[in-house]
Protein backbone atom coordinates (compact mmCIF):
# COMPACT_ATOMS: atom_id res chain seq x y z
CA UNK A 1 0.00 0.00 0.00
CA UNK A 2 1.31 3.44 -0.93
CA UNK A 3 1.78 5.69 2.07
CA UNK A 4 0.64 9.31 2.16
CA UNK A 5 2.72 12.17 3.53
CA UNK A 6 1.30 15.38 5.00
CA UNK A 7 3.76 18.28 4.64
CA UNK A 8 3.89 21.85 5.97
CA UNK A 9 6.51 24.59 5.58
CA UNK A 10 7.27 27.96 7.16
CA UNK A 11 10.13 30.45 6.76
CA UNK A 12 10.87 33.48 8.94
CA UNK A 13 13.50 36.23 8.88
CA UNK A 14 14.00 36.07 12.66
CA UNK A 15 14.60 38.89 15.12
CA UNK A 16 18.06 40.09 14.03
CA UNK A 17 18.44 39.73 10.25
CA UNK A 18 16.98 42.25 7.81
CA UNK A 19 16.83 39.87 4.86
CA UNK A 20 15.99 36.21 4.31
CA UNK A 21 18.83 34.16 2.82
CA UNK A 22 16.86 30.89 3.06
CA UNK A 23 14.86 29.35 0.25
CA UNK A 24 12.90 26.15 -0.35
CA UNK A 25 11.75 23.62 -2.88
CA UNK A 26 8.26 22.54 -1.86
CA UNK A 27 7.15 19.95 -4.43
CA UNK A 28 7.24 22.52 -7.25
CA UNK A 29 7.18 25.76 -5.27
CA UNK A 30 9.99 28.08 -4.19
CA UNK A 31 10.31 31.57 -2.75
CA UNK A 32 11.32 34.64 -4.81
CA UNK A 33 14.99 35.67 -4.68
CA UNK A 34 14.15 38.57 -2.36
CA UNK A 35 11.51 37.62 0.18
CA UNK A 36 10.38 38.18 3.74
CA UNK A 37 9.73 34.52 4.44
CA UNK A 38 6.46 32.59 4.29
CA UNK A 39 3.57 34.28 6.08
CA UNK A 40 0.89 31.74 5.20
CA UNK A 41 2.12 28.23 5.90
CA UNK A 42 2.50 26.05 2.81
CA UNK A 43 0.70 22.73 3.04
CA UNK A 44 0.28 19.69 0.84
CA UNK A 45 -0.35 15.96 0.98
CA UNK A 46 1.42 13.60 -1.39
CA UNK A 47 1.33 9.89 -2.14
CA UNK A 48 4.62 8.07 -2.47
CA UNK A 49 3.70 6.21 -5.66
CA UNK A 50 4.96 9.32 -7.49
CA UNK A 51 8.26 11.06 -6.61
CA UNK A 52 8.01 14.22 -4.51
CA UNK A 53 10.83 16.43 -3.24
CA UNK A 54 11.12 18.93 -0.40
CA UNK A 55 14.27 20.94 0.31
CA UNK A 56 15.71 23.75 2.43
CA UNK A 57 18.53 26.01 1.20
CA UNK A 58 20.44 28.29 3.58
CA UNK A 59 22.37 30.92 1.61
CA UNK A 60 25.64 32.60 2.58
CA UNK A 61 27.62 35.54 1.25
CA UNK A 62 27.74 39.27 2.01
CA UNK A 63 25.75 42.07 0.40
CA UNK A 64 22.59 40.07 -0.33
CA UNK A 65 24.46 37.26 -2.11
CA UNK A 66 23.10 34.55 0.20
CA UNK A 67 19.54 34.92 -1.03
CA UNK A 68 20.80 34.82 -4.61
CA UNK A 69 22.67 31.56 -4.04
CA UNK A 70 19.74 29.85 -2.31
CA UNK A 71 17.37 31.05 -5.04
CA UNK A 72 19.64 29.86 -7.87
CA UNK A 73 19.91 26.47 -6.14
CA UNK A 74 16.13 26.15 -5.76
CA UNK A 75 15.62 27.23 -9.38
CA UNK A 76 18.15 24.69 -10.66
CA UNK A 77 16.67 21.96 -8.45
CA UNK A 78 13.26 22.67 -9.95
CA UNK A 79 14.70 22.29 -13.47
CA UNK A 80 16.25 18.96 -12.55
CA UNK A 81 12.94 17.56 -11.25
CA UNK A 82 11.62 17.62 -14.82
CA UNK A 83 13.83 14.55 -15.45
CA UNK A 84 13.18 12.89 -12.11
CA UNK A 85 11.34 9.84 -13.49
CA UNK A 86 14.24 8.94 -15.77
CA UNK A 87 16.81 8.48 -13.00
CA UNK A 88 17.26 6.35 -9.91
CA UNK A 89 16.63 8.45 -6.77
CA UNK A 90 20.25 8.46 -5.57
CA UNK A 91 21.47 9.33 -9.07
CA UNK A 92 18.92 12.15 -9.34
CA UNK A 93 19.98 13.67 -6.00
CA UNK A 94 23.70 13.42 -6.74
CA UNK A 95 23.36 14.95 -10.20
CA UNK A 96 21.01 17.66 -8.91
CA UNK A 97 23.65 18.70 -6.34
CA UNK A 98 26.31 18.88 -9.06
CA UNK A 99 24.01 20.95 -11.30
CA UNK A 100 23.14 23.34 -8.47
CA UNK A 101 26.82 23.71 -7.60
CA UNK A 102 27.70 24.47 -11.24
CA UNK A 103 24.92 27.05 -11.48
CA UNK A 104 26.09 28.94 -8.40
CA UNK A 105 29.72 28.83 -9.57
CA UNK A 106 28.60 30.28 -12.91
CA UNK A 107 26.71 33.09 -11.16
CA UNK A 108 29.79 33.81 -9.02
CA UNK A 109 31.83 34.27 -12.19
CA UNK A 110 29.18 36.55 -13.69
CA UNK A 111 28.94 38.73 -10.58
CA UNK A 112 32.61 38.42 -9.60
CA UNK A 113 31.78 37.67 -5.99
CA UNK A 114 31.45 34.78 -3.55
CA UNK A 115 28.11 33.19 -2.81
CA UNK A 116 27.09 29.78 -1.53
CA UNK A 117 24.30 27.79 0.03
CA UNK A 118 23.60 24.59 1.91
CA UNK A 119 20.97 22.09 0.78
CA UNK A 120 18.99 19.50 2.71
CA UNK A 121 16.38 17.53 0.81
CA UNK A 122 14.04 14.56 1.11
CA UNK A 123 12.89 12.68 -1.99
CA UNK A 124 9.82 10.53 -1.23
CA UNK A 125 9.17 7.60 -3.57
CA UNK A 126 7.70 4.09 -3.25
CA UNK A 127 7.39 4.31 0.55
CA UNK A 128 11.04 5.36 0.90
CA UNK A 129 12.64 8.65 1.88
CA UNK A 130 15.93 9.41 0.15
CA UNK A 131 17.94 11.86 2.25
CA UNK A 132 20.53 14.21 0.77
CA UNK A 133 22.48 17.16 2.15
CA UNK A 134 25.49 19.38 1.56
CA UNK A 135 26.44 21.69 4.43
CA UNK A 136 24.86 21.92 7.86
CA UNK A 137 21.13 22.24 7.20
CA UNK A 138 19.67 19.17 8.86
CA UNK A 139 17.16 16.37 8.40
CA UNK A 140 15.71 14.44 11.33
CA UNK A 141 13.13 11.72 11.76
CA UNK A 142 11.04 10.92 14.82
CA UNK A 143 9.92 7.31 14.94
CA UNK A 144 8.51 5.55 18.01
CA UNK A 145 9.22 8.68 20.05
CA UNK A 146 12.95 8.71 19.20
CA UNK A 147 14.69 11.56 17.33
CA UNK A 148 17.38 10.51 14.83
CA UNK A 149 19.53 12.82 12.70
CA UNK A 150 19.57 11.43 9.16
CA UNK A 151 21.77 14.11 7.52
CA UNK A 152 25.49 14.59 8.01
CA UNK A 153 26.94 17.96 9.09
CA UNK A 154 29.74 19.06 6.77
CA UNK A 155 31.64 21.17 9.31
CA UNK A 156 35.16 21.36 10.74
CA UNK A 157 35.79 20.15 14.27
CA UNK A 158 34.79 22.75 16.82
CA UNK A 159 37.59 24.89 18.27
CA UNK A 160 37.04 24.43 22.00
CA UNK A 161 39.23 27.48 22.74
CA UNK A 162 36.66 29.76 21.14
CA UNK A 163 33.42 30.04 23.07
CA UNK A 164 30.18 30.30 21.11
CA UNK A 165 32.09 30.07 17.80
CA UNK A 166 30.44 28.11 15.05
CA UNK A 167 32.74 25.75 13.12
CA UNK A 168 33.03 26.61 9.41
CA UNK A 169 31.57 24.41 6.70
CA UNK A 170 33.81 21.90 4.96
CA UNK A 171 31.58 21.93 1.88
CA UNK A 172 28.57 23.72 0.44
CA UNK A 173 27.08 24.47 -2.96
CA UNK A 174 29.18 27.11 -4.71
CA UNK A 175 32.64 25.51 -4.62
CA UNK A 176 34.35 25.40 -8.04
CA UNK A 177 35.14 21.83 -9.13
CA UNK A 178 38.81 22.71 -9.71
CA UNK A 179 39.06 23.60 -5.99
CA UNK A 180 37.14 20.63 -4.59
CA UNK A 181 34.54 18.16 -5.80
CA UNK A 182 31.59 18.29 -3.41
CA UNK A 183 30.51 15.00 -1.85
CA UNK A 184 26.77 15.12 -1.06
CA UNK A 185 25.65 12.83 1.74
CA UNK A 186 22.91 10.50 0.50
CA UNK A 187 21.11 7.73 2.36
CA UNK A 188 17.83 5.79 2.13
CA UNK A 189 15.20 5.44 4.85
CA UNK A 190 12.21 3.08 4.82
CA UNK A 191 9.09 5.05 5.76
CA UNK A 192 6.60 3.81 8.33
CA UNK A 193 3.21 5.20 9.21
CA UNK A 194 3.62 7.76 12.01
CA UNK A 195 7.17 8.82 11.09
CA UNK A 196 7.73 12.58 11.28
CA UNK A 197 10.55 14.11 9.23
CA UNK A 198 12.03 17.55 9.84
CA UNK A 199 14.09 19.52 7.30
CA UNK A 200 15.46 22.81 8.62
CA UNK A 201 18.05 25.55 8.33
CA UNK A 202 20.41 26.21 11.25
CA UNK A 203 18.16 29.06 12.33
CA UNK A 204 16.21 26.32 14.10
CA UNK A 205 18.98 24.00 15.28
CA UNK A 206 21.20 26.84 16.58
CA UNK A 207 18.30 28.18 18.65
CA UNK A 208 16.42 25.04 19.71
CA UNK A 209 17.98 21.95 21.29
CA UNK A 210 17.33 18.47 19.95
CA UNK A 211 15.53 17.68 23.21
CA UNK A 212 13.17 20.64 22.65
CA UNK A 213 12.68 19.65 18.99
CA UNK A 214 11.77 16.10 20.03
CA UNK A 215 9.37 17.37 22.70
CA UNK A 216 7.51 19.44 20.11
CA UNK A 217 7.49 16.79 17.36
CA UNK A 218 6.23 14.14 19.79
CA UNK A 219 3.03 16.10 20.34
CA UNK A 220 -0.14 14.92 18.61
CA UNK A 221 -0.40 17.95 16.36
CA UNK A 222 -0.88 18.59 12.65
CA UNK A 223 2.24 19.38 10.61
CA UNK A 224 0.97 22.97 10.34
CA UNK A 225 0.82 23.26 14.13
CA UNK A 226 4.25 21.62 14.48
CA UNK A 227 6.05 24.08 12.17
CA UNK A 228 4.33 26.93 14.00
CA UNK A 229 5.47 25.59 17.40
CA UNK A 230 9.05 24.99 16.23
CA UNK A 231 9.30 28.52 14.83
CA UNK A 232 7.74 29.97 17.98
CA UNK A 233 10.42 28.24 20.08
CA UNK A 234 13.26 29.46 17.81
CA UNK A 235 12.02 33.05 18.12
CA UNK A 236 11.45 32.68 21.85
CA UNK A 237 15.07 31.50 22.24
CA UNK A 238 16.50 34.51 20.37
CA UNK A 239 15.64 34.18 16.66
CA UNK A 240 19.19 35.16 15.68
CA UNK A 241 18.98 33.82 12.13
CA UNK A 242 16.55 33.12 9.32
CA UNK A 243 14.58 29.98 10.17
CA UNK A 244 13.04 27.65 7.60
CA UNK A 245 11.19 24.52 8.66
CA UNK A 246 9.52 21.69 6.75
CA UNK A 247 7.70 18.94 8.66
CA UNK A 248 6.52 15.78 6.88
CA UNK A 249 4.29 13.20 8.58
CA UNK A 250 3.81 9.75 7.06
CA UNK A 251 0.21 8.56 7.19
Amino acid sequence: MDLKVEVSCISNIGKIRTNNEDNIYFNGRKMPMYNDGIKDILQTEIETNLPSCFAVFDGMGGESKGEKASFYASEEFEKETKNILYKMPEQFLLEACYKMNQRICKEQENEKCYMGTTVATIYFYMNNAYICNVGDSRIYVVTNGILTKLSEDHVMEADLSKENSKPPLTQNLGIPEEEMKIEPYITKYKCNSGDKFLICSDGLTDMVSEQEILSILNKEKTTKQLVEKLLEKALENGGKDNTTIIVCEVK
